[in-house]
């Protein structure tokens, strides 16, 4: 039977196993996006809000419309990732200020799901969660071979 450190070894890979298949699929949607139609749209509603006075962190609440094939739809969905920031809230709203007509990109099969923003994330941190993803996979491996030939766990 293998040493507890083996089986944290074989927890670690499986997690970050899963990590990083989910940043990898995460990514390619987020490039992915930037190749979907478009359709004209309107701003309904945009503001910053801050989630509590002891908070940094923000969130840009918006709602749009947009009309496609003869159905109308409305949708209040910014981006494929998190904005958390003040300042990519205040800049996306004097991007998508109310009433102005803006391009609203839709995955080709799911029209009701559209963004107003494509791309990867505009912080600095891209690639973190695959870089993560690959860390736990390679501690957990590491973890198992050492524990495979007793140099750990004893």
């Amino acid at each position: 039977m293998m040493n507890p450190a083996f089986w944290g070894g074989a927890f670690f890979t499986a997690l970050g196993g899963f990590l990083l298949s989910d940043a990898i699929k995460s990514y390619q949607k987020f490039i992915t996006s930037k190749s979907w139609p478009s359709v004209q749209g309107t701003i309904i509603k945009s503001e910053v809000l801050r989630f509590d006075n002891r908070s940094s962190a923000y969130s840009f609440m918006v709602t749009y419309q947009y009309e496609l094939n003869g159905k109308e739809y409305q949708n209040n969905r910014v981006a494929l990732w998190t904005i958390s920031s003040e300042e990519h809230c205040n800049r996306l709203l004097e991007q998508f200020p109310q009433g102005k007509s803006v391009p609203i990109y839709y995955p080709p099969n799911e029209p009701s799901k559209p963004i107003l923003v494509t791309g990867p994330p505009w912080h600095n941190k891209k690639y973190s969660d695959i870089i993560l993803g690959s860390l736990g996979t390679l501690m957990g491996i590491l973890l198992m071979i050492l524990a495979y030939f007793n140099i750990i766990g004893n």
